[in-house]
């Protein structure tokens, strides 16, 4: 029984048939095939129904008592795989979405680099939803995200919150506490930011979105807001600096967005060499701005969210 068989056992069952699952895993049809047969005659019973027709396949009964020992199976490869590791004690591996990486996690990253210990740091991007499949098969130690969800083995911690800030285009006056009704959707720079704040848009502005411009990432948020009339709403991190542009201006609502909660993903009871002098420099940098509230409890999942 190998792991990549695990791994096309997990893929046939997100994509729900052989060929796309194929595709996804960069191999032929057959290919796959095989090593599903494999791994089902080593186990000595069917993982999936095959009737001729079905456009989507199904799991055996057995085939769905077997998920839960699949994932363990993977956690126990991830854990053998993790060994290697141990000549590279010193790199931290870490991922977040955009925002956090654009605006908060510079300052963070240097003083790392001022710490007496030598850490090595390995970056990358990511969405919220992909930051758990990363932490999960050990692309990343921990990741910064705003979207949590359930994950098997994994953990959700909420590190901090930040209000939502309207930014406006200074060719149209506004009050320094504006008011969502009096806000045109059709000159707004819209950027999804989590599913709270979707909700309230929704409510203010209706669906669908009548946006001037939408981008579900805020690299070009800068040069948008230098169009006239358009204004945008963005977490505190991002507004800030943002806010220091001459043609940009801050305002608050008076009925604003619920504060964007920033979390950290990492597995269950995993210690990660380096994580409590990240968090303590992250908190530390935080501490200097009254608007972000630093939130010290840690939730576990052990369960899917209500």
């Amino acid at each position: 029984m190998t792991n990549s068989e695990i791994e096309a056992f997990f893929e046939i069952i997100k994509w729900g048939s052989i060929s796309a699952a194929a595709d996804n895993l960069f191999i032929t049809q057959p290919a796959l095939t095989r090593r599903i047969q494999t791994l089902e005659t080593e186990l000595g019973y069917p993982l999936f129904n095959r009737k001729k027709g079905q456009k989507r396949i199904e799991l055996t009964e057995k085939g769905k008592a077997f998920i839960s020992v699949a994932h363990r199976l993977q956690d126990l490869w991830q854990e053998a795989k993790d060994i290697k590791e141990m000549d590279h004690s010193d790199l931290l591996k870490i991922s977040a979405i955009n925002s956090v990486s654009s605006y908060i996690l510079p300052e963070i990253f240097r003083s790392l680099s001022h710490e007496p210990q030598n850490i090595r740091i390995r970056f990358q991007h990511c969405h919220s939803f992909e930051a758990y499949d990363y932490v999960a098969e050990g692309s990343v130690n921990l990741a910064l995200i705003s979207d949590e969800r359930y994950y098997p083995n994994l953990e959700t911690i909420p590190l901090f919150q930040e209000p939502m800030i309207l930014l406006t285009n200074t060719s149209q006056s506004y009050p320094d506490i504006v008011s969502p009704e009096s806000l045109d959707p059709h000159n707004e720079i819209f950027l999804p930011w989590n599913p709270e704040f979707q909700i309230w848009h929704d409510y203010w502005f209706g669906f669908p979105v009548q946006y001037h411009a939408f981008m579900d990432q805020m690299n070009l948020l800068e040069y948008f807001l230098s169009w006239k009339n358009t204004w945008a709403i963005a977490p505190f991190s991002v507004a800030a600096p943002i806010s220091k542009l001459p043609y940009v201006s801050s305002h608050q609502l008076d009925a604003p967005p619920s504060d964007r909660i920033i979390y950290y993903v990492k597995k269950i009871n995993r210690e990660i060499r380096f994580e409590q002098t990240f968090l303590r420099i992250l908190r530390h940098e935080l501490s200097k701005s009254p608007e972000f509230k630093i939130i010290d409890g840690a939730r576990t999942v052990d369960e899917p969210f209500e």
